[in-house]
């Protein structure tokens, strides 16, 4: 008879014998367990993760169902994708330098000597336009091989192919050594106003490094579109401080602050904020002036009017003035202002 019972017992289903038993909730899965054991064809029940674990697991880092998406729905995906702002590291490359004359019909002009340039960088090109041939498609709209140089005389005409992919509707231009224009009147600075003005340039970041202000004056009242300007600080004098530093960002100052306390100590012995505060109360009061003049002059249109205060609002309307800090490969470079 007990020989029986226990039989019927163990035909039991494994949670009506734990109900039986009265087996807190705490034991149940161990008791089903031992169940298991000694019924092998029951399939062993897995222990359950917490909810706190299931809430820690890192979410996948690929999205396999991609290529499933309708194409129209994927096109909208990589445009907005292209407007993933890149930080664009610009300088000068000088190829050779030339003596040229200008011909006028009768005579030829004094010489001149001519140094002839192209625009660099070592930024990547836009991930976009190598991931495959549906994106590269989409992406080509927006980015555009940009910043080539045209010189014209007489006699000979002098070009650089523009190599340089730019989406100018939210790509930042990055001068890290914008001393290298020399001078306002120099053609490599002429082309790059031109190029930035034809293309509506909207970012420009800008190295305030130094006390000369002409550069950053002159850019930033000259670009006519530009919406915003950072000014950074960084001691890359040469080069070959920055030609490795593919990947350049910028951070504010309470992110360095709380991310890189060790940096931030640093730097803080230089006075960067104070220092990066100059030039930009600066660039203000020059725009305050310079937009009084633009209104005050004789050849201004009547701001009154709303019509003519429009067409002054094109003509020039002044950026905002940020400041940051400049990271290189992820690290903020900690530069020593030699002011």
């Amino acid at each position: 008879m007990a020989s029986f019972a226990n039989s019927q017992a163990m035909a039991q289903s494994p949670a009506v014998a734990l109900r039986n038993l009265g087996l807190s909730p705490n034991s149940l899965m161990a008791a089903i367990n031992q169940m298991d054991r000694m019924r092998p064809d029951i399939i062993p029940l897995l222990t359950l993760p917490s909810p706190r674990s299931l809430l820690c697991q890192s979410p996948p880092s690929e999205f396999t169902k991609f290529p499933e998406l309708p194409m129209e729905l994927r096109i909208k995906i990589w445009d907005h994708a292209s407007f993933f702002q890149r930080n664009i590291n610009i300088w000068l490359r000088t190829l050779g330098e030339l003596r040229v004359k200008n011909y006028t019909p009768g005579s030829w002009t004094a010489a001149e000597d001519f140094e002839s340039h192209e625009f660099v960088t070592n930024t990547e090109p836009p991930t976009l336009l190598h991931t495959c041939k549906e994106s590269r498609e989409v992406g080509l709209q927006r980015y555009r091989l940009s910043l080539g140089t045209s010189y014209e005389f007489s006699n000979v005409k002098i070009s650089t192919p523009p190599q340089i992919y730019v989406n100018w509707s939210c790509d930042r231009i990055c001068l890290l050594w914008p001393h290298q224009f020399g001078s306002h009147k120099s053609r490599c600075f002429k082309t790059f106003i031109k190029t930035c003005q034809d293309n509506s340039l909207r970012y420009l970041a800008l190295n305030v490094l130094r006390e000369q202000h002409w550069p950053y004056v002159d850019l930033t009242t000259m670009i006519y579109g530009l919406e915003e300007v950072l000014l950074f600080g960084s001691e890359a004098r040469g080069l070959e401080s920055y030609r490795d530093a593919s990947n350049i960002g910028f951070i504010k100052m309470e992110t360095l602050v709380a991310e890189h306390p060790e940096d931030w100590k640093e730097m803080q012995n230089h006075s960067w904020a104070i220092r990066l505060e100059i030039p930009r109360r600066d660039l203000i009061t020059f725009f305050e002036l310079n937009m009084h003049k633009l209104q005050e002059s004789p050849d201004s249109p009547d701001t009154n009017s709303p019509e003519q205060g429009y067409e002054l609002s094109k003509i020039w309307q002044p950026p905002r003035i940020v400041t940051g800090y400049i990271t290189m490969n992820g690290r903020p470079e900690r530069s020593a202002w030699d002011w």
